[in-house]
């Protein structure tokens, strides 16, 4: 494993590398969507059968699940977005409607309580953000930033890891582990000035 950074100061040592697990987000986390997508020899992912959410593309408003179009950019990577009007979705060589992501209204209201009584259009509201979001996820993925973090307190040898970050080391992430092994919250505080 390639050491990407090492950030050290007072007791406490961070190291950055790339994750070389298989952490795909669909696999990882409990996703509220499904999502059937298709990139030909680039990329395949299945979760539910086509005739679960085809009745369902063109009549939103009476349907149980909002159901969104995925479209798809391959060129020296992938890219997936839920926006075909806007590049690099607009290339005509390059790009199209790579599946569709659905998700049930039921699952989302029982997610977000505060949500039990939305109208249909704040329910469609959330369903947007949280397809986004996981759109998001799947891009961090396929682009392969994916990373893990192993912080050591110097001073006793205890270390602990953390992999499958998605998009990057975040400060949450660290400062639990920092907790995890020790290390005082005024060397934690040090160490967002070196890494963010």
């Amino acid at each position: 494993m390639e050491l990407l950074k090492t950030i050290e100061n007072n007791n406490c040592k961070v190291e950055i590398y790339p994750e070389d697990m298989d952490c795909n987000p669909r696999k990882e986390f409990d996703n509220i969507s499904r999502m059937n997508i298709s990139l030909g020899r680039y990329f395949e992912h299945k979760e539910m059968e086509d005739e679960e959410f085809a009745p369902f593309v063109h009549n939103p408003k009476n349907a149980p699940m909002f159901v969104f179009k995925v479209f798809g950019y391959v060129h020296s990577g992938i890219v997936l977005g839920l926006d075909g009007s806007k590049y690099p979705f607009t290339d005509r060589f390059d790009a199209g409607v790579a599946g569709y992501m659905a998700i049930d209204k039921r699952k989302l209201r029982s997610e977000f309580p505060n949500l039990k009584r939305a109208s249909w259009k704040e329910l469609f509201k959330k369903a947007n953000e949280v397809a986004e979001s996981e759109i998001e996820d799947m891009n961090t993925y396929l682009s392969g930033s994916v990373y893990c973090a192993h912080v050591i307190n110097t001073d006793t040898d205890e270390d602990t890891w953390l992999g499958c970050l998605w998009g990057g080391v975040r400060r949450d992430d660290i400062s639990c582990m920092m907790d995890e092994v020790g290390i005082s919250e005024e060397t934690q505080a040090l160490f967002d000035e070196k890494m963010y």
